[in-house]
């Protein structure tokens, strides 16, 4: 593969450069991600700038390493940026067959060092079921841009996506600090690679916004081979974005470096490929802070027409749009609504932990709050909190209030039943029971009235049988 060279003036012609680098490593490539049979290749070339001046990189986890294996065995590495849990951003000439070769293979690399014990860890590599770039790229026009590209993963990643800038450049970014990052040689010299295959970053300053690209290197700090692909980050708006998508150089990473601009492509070429993978075929609004369901357990936040984050709503419960109002869509919590199309509800009810009171708002979030120390929740009418009656473990059969009878496990009530109107709870020989709430009464069972009620009826009897006789 070659890499891709040029004078970085953009009035002037630009050339291509090949590159034969001597890298030998193993990838782990597999249909539904890495497995034990790895592809070894030995003829490697690097198709990225690499940074020149730059430190070894241990951060920036969502910047990640894209091999590739051609069919006639050759080779190459470039670096890529996650954008999305299946989406890998990177740069057309890193998946173009006419650069890459015919019937590649891929894998995508997340360690800081290809050529260390990660290179050979499974865990750091996953497998890939498609790439894709722009079709009007071309290696023989480099100045027409377009050098932009997609791989899509087999399996999602949990590294957290970079934001992708989405908002127009212009002159009043020249002069801005620009960092790069990227995993290719650290020296213009180095021509067999040697040095290639380390997650490296470097600082410099926008020279230049070009209607493709953003310019930006010099001597001292720059891409190289090897970083083609990689991330180039601006603060735009005061938030830190990827704006960059390392793209060419000249020959000895001299003088400059230009990097595609993502706010050029992000919505005819890559938005599409997140909305088709990981958005539910959805586009993000133009403006706002506005959510998306994915699917039934896919929260996906959206801030001024870019994708910003995904959240997995199946720890709480569903992603749901019902109710969402101007949000659009957000998690709601499975203690609020059986499902993701439930109406959600103002509600409350008792916790499992013994006082603790689950609190629900008509929009299906969830908030608990805790009884006192002595007291226990109860669902008995209201749902409130009432002195606590339960032992601290096992289980037992109590008074759950005055006014109803309930069972208790580990110091909770978790279940009651009310005594009704008019009714008490008492214990009586260790078990609650249902009593009237006056002074005297019969219990829930239906047992024969008490000696009192009987003493009461006895003397009404005779003070009626008086009142007859004085009438005579």
């Amino acid at each position: 593969m070659a890499p891709i060279s040029g004078a970085l003036t953009l009035s002037r012609a630009m050339r291509a450069l090949a590159s034969s680098l001597s890298l030998v490593f193993v990838v782990l490539l597999a249909a539904c991600g890495p497995t034990t049979p790895p592809f070894s290749t030995s003829g490697l070339k690097s198709l990225d700038q690499p940074i020149i001046g730059g430190t070894a990189d241990t951060g920036d986890p969502a910047v990640v390493l894209v091999a590739a294996q051609a069919g006639n065995g050759s080779g190459g590495l470039c670096s890529g940026e996650v954008v999305s849990p299946h989406v890998i951003l990177t740069a057309a000439h890193c998946v173009a067959p006419q650069t890459i070769g015919a019937n590649a293979q891929f894998g995508v690399f997340t360690g800081a060092s290809l050529f260390s014990a990660e290179g050979n860890d499974s865990r750091k590599w996953i497998g890939v079921q498609e790439t894709a770039y722009d079709q009007e790229w071309s290696m023989n026009n480099l100045e027409n841009g377009h050098d932009v590209g997609v791989v899509v993963l087999s399996t999602p990643t949990t590294i957290t996506p970079l934001r992708m800038n989405h908002t127009p450049l212009g002159s009043s970014e020249v002069g801005e600090s620009f960092r790069i990052v990227g995993y290719g040689v650290d020296s213009g010299s180095d021509t067999q690679g040697q040095s290639a295959g380390t997650k490296r970053q470097g600082t410099t300053t926008v020279s230049a916004i070009d209607p493709n690209f953003v310019m930006s290197g010099n001597s001292q700090v720059n891409t190289c081979e090897g970083d083609s692909g990689g991330a180039g980050f601006l603060n735009v708006g005061g938030q830190t974005v990827l704006a960059g998508i390392t793209s060419f150089g000249d020959q000895g990473c001299q003088y400059s470096g230009a990097d595609t601009r993502v706010d050029v492509y992000a919505v005819p070429f890559i938005d599409p490929y997140i909305a088709k993978y990981d958005a539910g075929g959805q586009s993000c609004p133009a403006s706002g802070n506005v959510g998306l369901c994915a699917d039934s357990r896919t929260l996906v936040s959206c801030s001024g027409g870019a994708y910003t984050a995904w959240t997995d709503c199946s720890n709480i419960g569903y992603c749901s749009t019902v109710g969402a109002g101007a949000a659009g869509a957000r998690c709601v919590s499975k203690e609020c609504v059986a499902s993701a199309t439930d109406v959600p509800a103002a509600s409350q009810k008792c916790g499992t932990t013994a006082g603790q009171v689950l609190v629900c708002d008509a929009s299906g979030q969830l908030s608990t709050t805790t009884c006192g120390a002595s007291e226990d929740c109860s669902e008995v009418g209201e749902v409130h909190c009432v002195p606590k009656v339960c032992p601290a473990t096992g289980d037992a059969n109590v008074c759950a209030d005055s006014t109803s009878t309930g069972q208790c496990h580990d110091g909770a009530v978790v279940s009651a039943k009310s005594c009704g109107s008019g009714n008490k709870c008492e214990m009586k020989s260790g078990r609650p029971t249902c009593v009237a709430a006056g002074l005297f009464g019969c219990d829930s069972t239906g047992s024969a009235a008490a000696p009192e009620l009987l003493l009461v009826l006895l003397v009404g009897f005779v003070l009626r049988r008086r009142r007859q006789k004085l009438a005579y």
